[in-house]
Parts: structure tokens; sequence; C-alpha cells
């Protein structure tokens, strides 16, 4: 009897070790991934403020080349100075720095060529590249959900206090989304184009005169905050330390950066800890949890998806068109800080969907066994951007009455 009893007190302790020996590897695994991370992000975010200013001389026109000849020599002038003769040399051309010449017959001095910069028009100036860096923040965004995803079976046995994979996992994403979107705001592209460009999102988005690609991804921003409250509100009566609607209603205008705070901080409630349907508010019991919320966000969704694969005809869906598409996104991703920090965002929404998506699910007695219809079920419903979720939001189970 003593042994039996000794033997049922040590398999709690023995999960409970387990759980911590899993926390800590997945916190491990998640710092890797976030210095690994940082280092490129650091040196495109540092290679895109170099380019604000003067432009990149690397991209000057054989005009610059000749205005850089023309003041390189004796009497050379300073760093400074040769770089003002570059940009210079980008927005007159050779012609012009010759005629300049001419005004001062000793040569172009140090006072002159200064002078004669502040009269060039600014060159607006564009990121050095596109779609890298929304891919990286999915992909960061996508580790720490993954970690959250390695934690969550020793969850029910050991749950995390404090600061634990989630929380800081989360936050680092959020964190270095909200400094590279501050550090990068109004250090290139035309602010007053980002406002045409709004103006057009939110008029007559569907005519083509905006990308097509980006209209959808607009559009999607629109639905996942959808999404959200229909997979968090059924476990966030009670929420602790801070309730679940107001992040969800800024998440409408601010996507991932009103909504990770309470994506890190938030209470998990998944098995055993289903609230009963009768218990949820009128909204949340009779239209988040409806079927037909579902149908509705995947018939919203696979338009948008029709109308970015056909680059603005949905008849006309295909590779082809697609590809057509991305290569009219580029020249925004580049150019305006909209679209470049809406696609960022439209990522980490995506990458977080898993671990609120898997909550859900083992709320409702899913997900608990992995089996193979499961697994499929789990990975079709992340994998697929918007109309993954919609599907999961069309088939789940529905809460006990």
């Amino acid at each position: 009897g003593s042994s039996q009893s000794a033997s049922a007190m040590a398999w709690p302790r023995s999960a409970a070790r387990r759980a911590r020996a899993a926390s800590r590897g997945s916190l491990l695994l998640l710092l890797a991934l976030i210095i690994g991370f940082c280092a490129p992000l650091g040196r495109l975010s540092r290679a895109c403020l170099s380019s604000r200013g003067l432009g990149n001389a690397a991209e000057l026109s054989s005009g610059a080349d000749a205005g850089a000849a023309f003041v390189v020599g004796p009497g050379a002038l300073s760093g400074a100075a040769e770089g003002v003769a570059q940009s210079l040399g980008q927005g007159l051309g050779s012609q012009g720095l010759a005629d300049l010449a001419q005004l001062q017959p000793g040569g172009l001095g140090e006072s002159s060529l200064l002078a004669a910069a502040a009269a060039v028009p600014a060159v607006p100036a564009e990121l050095p590249f596109a779609g890298t860096v929304q891919l990286l923040f999915g992909a960061f965004a996508a580790a720490a959900s993954g970690a959250q995803i390695l934690r969550s079976g020793a969850e029910r046995d050991a749950p995390e206090t404090g600061l634990g994979v989630r929380t800081i996992g989360i936050f680092a994403v959020w964190a270095t989304l909200v400094a590279y979107a501050a550090a990068n705001t109004g250090g290139f592209g035309d602010p007053a184009q980002d406002k045409v460009l709004l103006d057009k999102l939110l008029s007559t988005p569907f005519d083509g005169s905006v990308s097509p690609l980006f209209v959808s991804i607009f559009n999607f921003m629109g639905l996942w905050p959808a999404i959200y409250a229909a997979l968090l509100l059924p476990g966030a009566r009670n929420q602790s330390p801070v309730p679940a609607w107001p992040f969800l209603a800024l998440s409408f205008f601010l996507g991932a950066f009103a909504l990770s705070p309470y994506l890190a901080l938030r209470q998990i409630r998944g098995y055993g800890e289903a609230d009963a349907r009768s218990s949820l508010d009128f909204v949340t019991a009779n239209v988040l949890e409806s079927r037909l919320n579902g149908v509705f966000v995947f018939g919203s969704g696979a338009f948008l998806a029709l109308f970015a694969a056909g680059n603005g005809d949905p008849a006309a869906a295909g590779l082809a068109s697609l590809s057509a598409a991305w290569v009219g996104l580029e020249p925004l991703l580049r150019e305006s800080i909209t679209a470049h920090v809406t696609c960022i965002d439209f990522c980490i929404l995506w990458a977080f969907a898993g671990p609120v998506l898997l909550e859900d699910g083992q709320r409702r007695g899913l997900f608990l066994e992995w089996t193979t219809s499961e697994r499929l079920l789990f990975a079709l419903c992340w994998a697929v951007p918007v109309l993954g979720p919609a599907v999961w939001l069309t088939l789940r189970p529905p809460l006990d009455e």
C-alpha cells in the first residue's frame, strides 16, 4: 500500500519535471531563433536607414558616375560633400554638372556644391528589398508559435507562471515589429502618395488602380480580427490579467500591433476549461459560434484570393496571373510604408493563428490524441491563410450547452 502511494505521488512530480524540462528546452530554442532572426533584420534595417537622404550610391546612373568623377582629384571633397556630389549627379546628370562647373571657372567648390544640392528636389528613398522582410517576420512569428505548440502538451501538466515561452516569444515579435515600423516611418516613400493609396483602398479598391494583390491583403486584414474574435472569445470570459475585447476591437484598425499584447498576457483556456455555450454573451454564442460566420469569412476570403490570383480578374486566376500580381506588388513594398508594414502585419497574424486554433480545438475535445485526421485538419487550417481558419470555423464542433 505504501509503495503504491509513493508511486502515485511520484508520477505528478515526474510529469512536472518533464514539463519544466520541455519548457526550458522550448525557451532556449526560442531565444536562439530570436538571436538568429535579429542579426539579419538589423543588417537589413541599417541598409534601409542608410538609403535615406542621399539615396543608394550603387544605383547611380551614368550621369551620376560622371558627376562623381568630376569632383575627384586635387582638392577632392570630404566624405560628406562627396555624398552630396553623388546625389547631385543622380538628379542632374553629367550635362547639368558641366553647366554648374561653368559658373565657377576654378571648378565646383564645396560651398557651391552644397548650395546647388539644396535646390535639387529630394527623391524619396526606397527600401533596398521587397518581400524579404515580410518573410523574415513571418518566420520569426511562426517560430514563436511553434515553440508554443511544442509546449502545449506540457502546459496541461504544469501551466506556466510568469514569463513563459508564449509571453517571451510573442513580445519579442511585437517589440521587433514596433521598433522596425518606428525606425522606417517617414524614411522612405512619399506620405502624400500613401494618403492617396489609402483613399483608393477605402473608396474604389477594385477599380484596378491599386495592385490587386495588395488590395486583397489589405482586405484580409479586416477578416483576421473576425477570425481571432471567433477563436478567442469563447474562452475569454473573466480573462486575467487583461480583458479580450479592447485588443480585439483595436485589431480591426491596428492588426498585430494591438492584438499581440493580449495573445502574450492572456490565460490559456484549452482542454477542460471550456465555458458552456449558455454562459457566453449573445454575440459570441449566436454569431461567432454560428457556422454561418465561418461560411461568410470563407466566401469573402475566397473572392479576395481569386481577385489576387487573377491579378484583378477572378475568372483569370492562375499561376501566370499570380506572378504578374506579385510584380505589381513589388514597387509598393519598396516605396510605401503603408503597404510594407501591412504585409508584415498579415504574415504575423497568419503565424500567430496556429496556437490559438489549437487551443480552440482542445477546448472542444480535438487535437489531444493527434490522430492522422486531426493532424491533417490542423495543418490545413493553419497552413492556408484566412481560408484555413475559415474552414475550421465552419467545421468545428459546437461547445456543450
